[in-house]
């Protein structure tokens, strides 16, 4: 019965005119799932008055359809970083987030958004160029970012267009890319203070963090990273717990986050799907 009323809706979607289906979807936004994925466009709402490129074949972009995308990592962004931060995107995908971080960054900050695979790079430019008043903050940057400086391989996840991974060797349909770490190229572009990073990297976050500590010890940012407990198996090693410790080592502490912004501390293995890193300088502010 589910199934069948599922298959109505997603006829009934299929039909509307477009301004009707989204004005649908942004009133039941558990129905952005049932959107065709045929169907591309300009969106003209994102966060209020910023524009993206939509085609409803990738998951990402769909998401952004009633408005928002990710509610607990832009309830962060709303909350700490200001109109001068440097921030740092690592797994940028399309730029949903990097967006988010430049319009709060504008005038005088800079987002440095990293993104390897070549799709979804190629979307992450586009829709930088779409929005004018974050253009001269955002930088795209066609790279991937782990622990050592490389060549490694990108490959894109079966059945989820645009999401991919990094991995070491080359197998059917993976492309070779660059990858930097965080102390590298910010000893590269003489970037004295980073503000905020949030890091989504599927599985890589353990390598992101490791290749940035010189960069976390003197600039002491705001550190938000993907925390999926499952990713632990893939690995075969608790990389968790172990970013952890070289967290709290710069004296970090850890919090869950929930979709309104609100902050729980906590230690490993008690996750959520993101988890915020805070330094003590910050800690006296909340």
């Amino acid at each position: 019965m589910k199934e069948t009323i599922k298959k109505l809706i997603a006829l009934f979607l299929a039909v509307l005119p477009m301004p009707c289906m989204l004005a649908v979807v942004r009133w039941i936004p558990r129905l952005t799932g049932l959107v065709p994925s045929d169907r591309e466009f300009i969106f003209y709402n994102y966060l209020g008055s910023l524009r993206v490129h939509i085609h409803t074949r990738f998951e990402i972009e769909k998401r952004i359809l009633n408005g928002v995308y990710d509610k607990a990592i832009l309830s962060l962004v709303r909350r700490f970083v200001k109109p001068d931060s440097v921030c740092l995107d690592i797994g940028a995908n399309a730029g949903a987030i990097t967006l988010a971080l430049a319009h709060h960054a504008e005038p005088h900050g800079k987002v440095f958004a990293f993104e390897p695979g070549i799709a979804a790079y190629t979307r992450l430019c586009a829709n930088i160029d779409l929005n004018q008043q974050v253009k001269a903050v955002a930088t795209p940057v066609n790279q991937g970012m782990a622990d050592k400086e490389s060549k490694i391989y990108w490959i894109e996840h079966q059945g989820q267009p645009g999401n991919g991974s990094i991995i070491p060797d080359q197998r059917p349909g993976a492309l070779p890319i660059e990858v930097t770490t965080v102390d590298a190229f910010c000893a590269a572009r003489s970037l004295a203070k980073i503000n905020f990073v949030k890091i989504d990297v599927e599985a890589m976050e353990y390598e992101v963090i490791a290749g940035g500590m010189a960069t976390w010890r003197s600039s002491k940012p705001v550190i938000v990273y993907e925390s999926i407990l499952g990713f632990e198996k893939q690995r075969n090693r608790p990389v968790f717990r172990e970013i952890e410790t070289m967290l709290a080592g710069l004296g970090y502490r850890f919090y869950r986050i929930d979709n309104n912004g609100g902050l729980t501390a906590t230690h490993y293995p008690n996750l959520s799907v993101n988890t915020l890193a805070l330094p003590d300088s910050i800690q006296t502010m909340l």
